[in-house]
């Protein structure tokens, strides 16, 4: 801890700043090893799994804590020389990227377990591919919304948004009678 807290002066501030996290100093080999996406999101199942569907502020808790824990990781890997510069945002991306697919999906649990599934639209969007029909509502595999952003989703710039903005506001005027 030493070490990491001499080399960066924005960890020290960092972990004031969320003193929860000083169990985690104590692993050097967990510490230094920031997760990949499919580890992240492994992680991140089994902590909502304790989680109630409607218990929104247990869940804005542990999802903190998850990102603060992997920043961390990433930093001070990066700090330590662990990880080259390069990978740094990759991790990041990985971390935004696995808590917003799983918010999404405790989003729509959340959202049918209150109100039940909505009503499929009379029409599908033409000129849009699929893998599968998302607006057949039968289970929460096809939950028929998205998460839009714009700027950067961990490391990863958003320059595109504003042209998928567009287009889904064009399919939603042809759509609409």
């Amino acid at each position: 801890m030493i070490r990491l807290s001499a080399a960066s002066p924005w960890i020290c501030d960092y972990l004031s700043q969320y003193p929860v996290l000083f169990d985690e100093l104590l692993d050097t080999r967990s510490l230094y090893e920031p997760l990949k996406k499919a580890d992240l999101d492994a992680q991140l199942k089994i902590l909502l799994a304790q989680v109630e569907v409607q218990d929104l502020e247990q869940l804005m808790v542990i999802l903190r804590q998850f990102k603060q824990l992997n920043v961390l990781r990433v930093a001070a890997a990066d700090i330590m020389g662990v990880i080259p510069v390069m990978v740094v945002s990759d991790y990041l991306t990985y971390i935004a990227e696995s808590i917003v697919g799983h918010v999404v999906d405790r989003a729509w649990q959340m959202l049918t377990d209150k109100h039940g599934f909505p009503p499929a639209p009379r029409q599908f969007p033409t000129g849009l591919r699929h893998t599968h029909h998302p607006w057949q509502y039968t289970d929460n595999t096809a939950i028929g919304f998205a998460v839009l952003g714009f700027g950067k989703l961990g490391g990863i710039e958003l320059a595109t948004a504003l042209i998928w903005i567009w287009y889904f506001c064009m399919i939603a005027r042809i759509t609409t009678p």
